[in-house]
This record gives structure tokens, sequence and C-alpha cells, in this order.
């Protein structure tokens, strides 16, 4: 496992002003499987916030010299196929006659490079397209685990997991209280789901915050107001969390998703409930 440089939680310490505490990783990846329910891809403003958490994730991987590296790559869903359809139909009716008819030839062109992109995303199952049959919400409490029924629905809607070293993230409807959370139950690796439906705040770390907690990371700064709360792993979803302890970024770093070993004891909950509640971990690895 790495050594850190130094483990500290100065809030006021970061990559940008302290340098010497963190580890230069060349941009490795953490590696991500990542999926949509139906209720999500099929609507855009989901799917593309959905986007909006994944590029978050990268960019604050990247400002700590690691990098997402996910699968699938970015398909097109078919909720867009509508709206594709009404601009084309609002171009025909401003346009002339035959700029229509070009318009109309160059669409049905289109339509058939489409047509062979989809059946060839259709060929390759829903496991590498990432688009499930899934629909409805998982229930989650605002405080306590997740009821195992909704999440078994959930996960068997996601076949068979190819690659165990990719953390698997699930984009569906979280009803009962957080947009994120992290599945530590013995059944399955830790995995996340996240809720992309827009909130007040729409912080782009509510992603890499369950990866932390994959991670094994626990929240930091529960004491601070949210005026003065920069943790990424704050207990509560607010704009401004962008800071990550150099200890943090390495423990990621040595995360299964990334460099390191497959976790060990992360769903044995009567040794890690023990933890003092200001532990850095949710569960202990063994050196």
């Amino acid at each position: 496992m790495t050594s850190f440089l130094d483990f500290n939680k100065d809030p006021a310490n970061d990559i940008d002003n302290k340098p010497q505490q963190y580890h230069d990783f060349g941009g490795k990846g953490v590696r991500v499987q990542v999926y949509w329910a139906a209720d999500i891809w099929r609507d855009v403003s989901l799917w593309n916030n959905s986007w909006v958490l994944l590029k978050g994730a990268d960019e604050i991987l990247r400002k700590y010299t690691l990098a997402l590296d996910m699968l699938p790559l970015q398909t097109e869903p078919a909720a867009l196929a509508p709206t594709k359809d009404k601009a084309t139909r609002e171009f025909d009716r401003s346009a002339g006659k035959q700029l229509a008819r070009q318009r109309k030839a160059k669409g049905r062109a289109a339509q058939k490079q489409t047509e062979a992109a989809a059946k060839s995303i259709e060929e390759q199952g829903p496991a590498s397209r990432g688009l499930l049959d899934f629909s409805g919400s998982v229930h989650v409490p605002r405080e306590g685990e997740a009821p195992i029924d909704g999440l078994i629905a959930l996960r068997r809607s996601l076949g068979t997991i190819r690659d165990e070293t990719r953390l698997v993230v699930v984009f569906a409807h979280i009803d009962g209280g957080p947009n994120g959370y992290t599945v530590l139950r013995q059944e399955w690796l830790p995995w996340v789901i996240a809720d992309p439906t827009p909130i007040q705040d729409s912080p782009k770390s509510l992603l890499i915050h369950e990866m932390g907690h994959a991670c094994r990371l626990s929240h930091q700064q529960s004491d601070a107001v949210e005026a003065t709360a920069r943790n990424i792993m704050y207990p509560l979803d607010i704009k401004g969390l962008a800071h990550l302890w150099g200890w943090q970024v390495d423990t990621i770093y040595d995360s299964y998703w990334c460099n390191g070993r497959k976790p060990t004891n992360w769903w044995d909950r009567i040794s890690n409930v023990r933890l003092p509640p200001d532990h850095p971990f949710l569960w202990d690895e063994p050196p």
C-alpha cells in the first residue's frame, strides 16, 4: 500500500498549496463500469446530468493526478431520437421545399447509419451498452441500509459483471433521502448508485463522493458548517466540495479499482462499527 506522505486533516490543505503532501500518480485510471436505468437513459435531461457527474468525477481525479477510466464509451440513447425528429420537422417547416428535400435525403442516409450503429450496439448486449431495462427507484433511507430486495432487483438487471476490477456505477432513481448510495454488502463487491436528478445545489462531487466510500473513505469534516466545508467526503451534498487530502487520494489509488488488491472485509458490520467516529476509513485493510 502507498505510504502516506503526510497524514493530516487540515481543512486549509490541498494540492494547490501543499503539493508536498501528494504523490504524482501520472494520470492512473480509476476503473468504473457505468450503467443507466431505463428511466435515466430515456430522459434527455437525466442522461445529460449523469454525464455532468461523470465529467465532474474525472475533473476532480485529474486534479489529483488520477483519471476516470470508464466503460462503456458514450453511446447515444433512444431518448435523443424524439429530439432529433422534432428538430428535423422544425427545419423542414422553415426551409424551402427544395432545401427540405435535400435535407430529407441526407436525413435518410443519416438514419441508415444510425440504424446500423444501433444494431451494432444492440448486438453487443446490455452489459457493454450500459443501458438497462430496470425502471423505477431504489429505496434508500436517510439513515441505515437500503432494503436488500430493491438492490437485488437492480443488480440483477446488470447481468454478468465481466471485469470485477471495475467499480460498478449505476445511475438510477433513489427515493427516501440521499442522492447517492454505496452498497457495502457481502453479496457483492462495493458498488455505487447515483441519482442524476438535478437538485438545488447540483454538486458535481456527488459521484466521486460515493466512489470514495467504495474505496473505503469515510465521512470527514462532519462537525463543519456548510459554509466552511471543503472536503469531498463531507456528509452533505453541497456545492464547493473540491478538496481531497493526500492520504485520501492515496487510498483511492490503492483501491481495487485502481492499483490495489481486492478488498477483504467491507461488509463486516460487527468489526467495522467498532472503528472510532473520526476514523478515516469505513473498514480496515491489512497492511
